[in-house]
């Protein structure tokens, strides 16, 4: 092959010779310099989507932040409200003046809680004395005490609040009373859909997979379901970068969130490439 190439070349014109030599100098300078220029621009508009995904997912999970702080707060108003610890501990001489206290105090404070606030779907009070229920507000204990969530929820110190997901989202808090042997607490349950309204609104373009400190997924957006090939449920596991589902080359990028909910946030953004087929 060599042989029959320098055969050619050597019955070439000088001219022709002086052409394929310029142009031999002259192309793989070039090519080499136009890798280079390509790889390096690709690279570079990697890193801007990736940092471009990482502001909205830092966004996004102030958001949740944001909402956590506020019914965190709203638990811990009820926990030391003074007429809330005498009902939970029944400090009464006698029903009448529980009654009262209920009909009049907890009933409207609970309406007026709901009604201000429509994404508060349900507040019950879960005691371990001797006081009557009533209705949905006040509860026995025994009601709850199996459920996984129970034991992390009277856990802690007396004012921190436990977020938790089961078929729904919401928050606890446990009542001070250091006499007691077993913590009394405030259930309260959040809307999800509400709650997670402004991740919607500000994720229209991307994936967004949320899940809580049992690597359960709490939500996920319609950006995530619409990625056919993308597990959700093992999002966790998943380094961050350039990911592939299916066809389907994404950017991931995580970040924790706000401790008591959504301890890792994933955010994925379609990427217009797609995969080259094997060859083989």
């Amino acid at each position: 092959m060599k042989r029959l190439f320098y055969r050619y070349f050597s019955h070439l014109r000088f001219k022709h010779k002086l052409f394929l030599s310029y142009l031999t100098v002259i192309l793989i300078p070039v090519s080499v310099l136009g890798a280079y220029a390509f790889n390096q621009s690709r690279a570079m508009l990697e890193l801007q989507a990736l940092q471009g995904i990482e502001k909205n997912v830092n966004t996004i999970s102030e958001s949740i932040g944001s909402a956590v702080g506020r019914y965190s707060h709203a638990v811990r108003s009820i926990v030391y409200n003074k007429i809330f610890q005498k009902i939970v501990s029944n400090d009464y001489i006698d029903l009448v003046n529980l009654s009262r206290d209920l009909k009049e105090y907890l009933t409207p404070y609970f309406i007026m809680m709901t009604n201000l606030d429509k994404d508060i779907e349900k507040v019950t009070f879960y005691t371990h004395r001797y006081v009557p229920e009533y209705g949905d507000s006040v509860l026995s204990a025994s009601r709850v005490e199996r459920e996984y969530w129970y034991a992390d929820a009277i856990g802690g110190a007396g004012n921190q609040t436990h977020w938790f997901y089961d078929e729904g989202l919401f928050v606890t808090g446990t009542f001070p009373d250091l006499s007691a042997e077993r913590k009394d607490i405030v259930y309260m349950r959040i809307n999800e859909t509400s709650f997670f309204k402004n991740v919607a609104e500000l994720a229209q373009e991307y994936g967004v997979v949320i899940a809580d400190s049992r690597e359960q997924v709490i939500y996920s957006n319609l950006g995530a379901a619409n990625i056919a090939a993308l597990d959700v449920d093992n999002m966790s596991g998943l380094n961050e970068g350039m990911i592939s589902a299916g066809e389907t080359e994404l950017f991931l990028v995580k970040t924790m969130g706000p401790r008591p909910i959504g301890r890792s946030t994933a955010l994925c953004r379609r990427h217009k490439c797609r995969r080259t087929p094997d060859p083989s």
